[in-house]
């Protein structure tokens, strides 16, 4: 049963007794008020139940919360899924021992800035609304584990999302993503992403500290993997018979020139490659995350910019982050770990000190080199004929990206690029 169909319950159950009503606020905990056709939120909870734990009042037609829902303050559980709500109050704020707070399906496009109080808040579900951007209060929930806003407008999500200390699901499926945060790499709890049926180009080029399961089918532009973040997927795959098919359904098409969807964004970096069609040599072309401003073929001898330099020296000095690769087993290994915090006082500006704290776009994969990279790298495109995906691994130096070629079998198979 659907919103619409509310209307048509039978008026014994719309108009439901008032003193059942009572007794049944008086006697329980837990309401179970789905399907009961509410167009407001009964005064007998305010009357009668300020012990209250847990309220359903899935699909009703609630246009609003009333202003006095403050005042139920032992409530843990409120799910309001399938209501016409367009606007929440601040004083849900001040319900602090929320745990679990279902708003989805309703006509929300914003949260009030309040809801950053409920500091108790571990699961927010947020799915089928009307948002075009996450609302930032939501980086003030340090014990959310779990956001779902699925069936969204979003275009972007925050890089706040990897500074949530405790965020273990991120579901956003149905959404019009183009990229994830480059911070959820750095994310120490995530378990799950689930980023199916969106417009990505890409994912993060550096391998996840938590090595999270990533669900992404259905994001037909998305081309490429970066090589640690291939061989962590590859991981979760133990079901296929080779190790290193990636999961993801409708994804890695091959995209021309005449393609205007990618055509018409010049903020990053796109590469042409030459790959290896049906009818013998193809082209298609891969988008780089926006933080690379700078690449280099692995034949181009070259220096990195001064403040490509600077920002490896400040984060070494911060942090010992590290990525170890086994081509033969595919197992990747991140660490990350906080050296130095006193050169945070650096008048940096607020770009670089983003760049900073979001992380690197990747660590060079170069044998025991450990550099982080920002905004320049060498890059070499490979592909292996038992993935659709091709394969992009990154390097600080020329000299790195020559000695893994050179003294290991992979990246194999190289193919040939060039900036459009």
């Amino acid at each position: 049963m659907d919103c619409s169909e509310v209307q048509y319950l039978p008026m014994f159950v719309i108009n439901y007794p008032t003193l059942q009503m009572v007794n049944e606020v008086k006697e329980k905990f837990i309401l179970h008020w789905n399907y009961r056709g509410f167009t407001k939120l009964p005064e007998v909870v305010r009357n009668y139940g300020a012990h209250i734990e847990e309220v359903y009042l899935k699909y009703n037609l609630l246009s609003n919360l009333p202003l006095w829902i403050a005042e139920m303050s032992n409530i843990t559980n409120l799910y309001l899924h399938g209501n016409q709500i367009e606007t929440v109050p601040d004083e849900l704020g001040e319900v602090t021992h929320l745990t679990t707070l279902d708003l989805g399906n309703n006509k929300l496009k914003t949260l009030p800035p309040r809801i950053g109080k409920l500091q108790k808040l571990k699961v927010l579900l947020l799915n089928e609304n009307s948002m075009r951007i996450l609302p930032s209060e939501i980086n003030r929930l340090k014990n959310l584990e779990t956001l779902s806003v699925s069936g969204n407008k979003l275009v972007a999500l925050p890089e706040w999302l990897g500074y949530l200390p405790s965020l273990q699901e991120l579901i956003a499926d149905h959404n019009c993503l183009i990229e994830i945060p480059n911070s959820l790499t750095l994310a120490p709890n995530l378990s799950t992403i689930s980023i199916c049926s969106n417009r990505l180009q890409h994912l993060p080029l550096n391998g996840f500290l938590a090595a999270p399961c990533i669900q992404f089918d259905n994001n037909s532009n998305l081309n490429y993997l970066s090589i640690p973040v291939s061989y962590q997927l590859s991981q979760q795959n133990h079901s296929f018979q080779n190790p290193r098919d990636i999961l993801a359904y409708r994804c890695s098409r091959v995209v021309s020139n005449d393609d205007g969807f990618w055509i018409k964004s010049k903020l990053s970096i796109h590469l042409k490659v030459e790959i290896l069609g049906q009818d013998g040599k193809d082209t298609t072309i891969l988008k780089l995350p926006r933080q690379l401003v700078t690449v280099h073929n692995i034949d181009e001898s070259s220096i990195p910019s001064l403040m490509e330099l600077a920002l490896r020296d400040i984060y070494c000095e911060r942090y010992n982050h590290t990525l170890v690769i086994d081509h033969t087993t595919l197992k990747v290994e991140v660490n990350r770990a906080v050296i130095d915090r006193h050169n945070e006082c650096l008048e940096l500006t607020r770009y670089l000190n983003d760049l900073l704290k979001n992380g690197p776009i990747s660590i060079c994969l170069g044998i025991q080199c450990q550099q982080p990279i920002f905004t320049e790298a060498w890059i070499t495109v490979n592909c292996d004929p038992t993935t659709t995906f091709l394969r992009i691994s990154t390097f600080c130096s020329r000299k790195c990206a020559l000695n893994l070629t050179t003294q290991t079998d992979a990246p194999r198979e190289n193919r040939r690029w060039y900036i459009i």
